[in-house]
């Protein structure tokens, strides 16, 4: 089983998500995502959603770098956010399919929340769905 952690330099000033094996979890703090279901295109499979970092002012959200597309996590104000329109850099479209959950960028159609298989890689938004990464997550209430 594969866990979401954070690591941080200098606590979560320069965070990194990376997915950990359960046997290594302790080295790292958990990490707890604050599913929000906000306004956007809804589709008839797909649930327009922004993901925060319980605890945190971090939400994941899309952007661009060297003319691709990339996942980031980003400072908000406090008591500002979650919101019911947020802006589509914030928005993920969440499609279940038995029982996991796929994460598509709103902002970058076909670019889908996605990690590699090999351990200790970071969470990044990638546009291929092989057998080299990961892009359906179970999801556990906590």
């Amino acid at each position: 089983t594969l866990r979401v952690r954070g690591l941080g330099a200098n606590g979560w000033a320069n965070p990194a998500l990376l997915c950990v094996p359960d046997h290594e979890a302790p080295l790292l703090s958990s990490v707890v995502f604050c599913m929000s279901f906000v306004q956007g295109e809804e589709e008839t499979n797909k649930i327009p959603v922004a993901l925060g970092l319980k605890g945190k002012n971090l939400y994941l959200s899309c952007g661009m770098k060297d003319g691709k597309p990339i996942l980031q996590l980003e400072s908000v104000k406090p008591n500002t956010y979650p919101k019911r329109k947020m802006e589509k850099r914030f928005v993920f479209n969440k499609l279940e399919i038995n029982h996991k959950c796929e994460f598509e960028s709103a902002m970058y159609p076909n670019w889908y929340i996605s990690t590699s298989r090999s351990e200790l890689q970071p969470i990044f938004l990638g546009n291929t769905r092989s057998s080299e990464n990961i892009t359906d997550f179970i999801m556990e209430l906590a």
